[in-house]
């Protein structure tokens, strides 16, 4: 299955492959706070929460520079965000992310909402 469905036209759902359906490889995240000495997790709480909180307005520039056909904005947001997804475990959102900073960098209207 794609990572991302379209169930109505001009609107993307993503959906978590089959062999990876968790959202975060908390491995992934026990390895980085493991690696950072951080035994109190307090850390790691603060890397997650600003991930988060930074996380939604670089969402809704990716979101509003596709939407306006600027892809390479939309690129070079989808690049920091997938690079922080990735290193937070994020690996699923990562890839789609990695796709659209490619779609983006390509200058391609895949990644920009059909008008019409």
């Amino acid at each position: 299955m794609s990572p991302v469905s379209m169930d109505t036209p001009g609107t993307p759902r993503i959906v978590a492959p089959e062999d990876n359906p968790d959202a975060v490889n908390t491995a992934v995240l026990d390895a980085l706070t493991e690696q950072l000495a951080d035994a109190s997790g307090d850390l790691r709480e603060q890397l997650l929460s600003t991930y988060l909180d930074q996380g939604i307005g670089l969402m809704a520039t990716l979101l509003a520079a596709a939407g306006e056909g600027d892809l390479v904005t939309a690129a070079k947001v989808a690049h920091r965000m997938r690079s922080s997804s990735a290193l937070l475990g994020a690996g699923v959102l990562s890839g789609l992310l990695g796709k659209a900073e490619a779609l983006g960098r390509e200058e391609t209207a895949e990644l920009a909402p059909s008008r019409g």
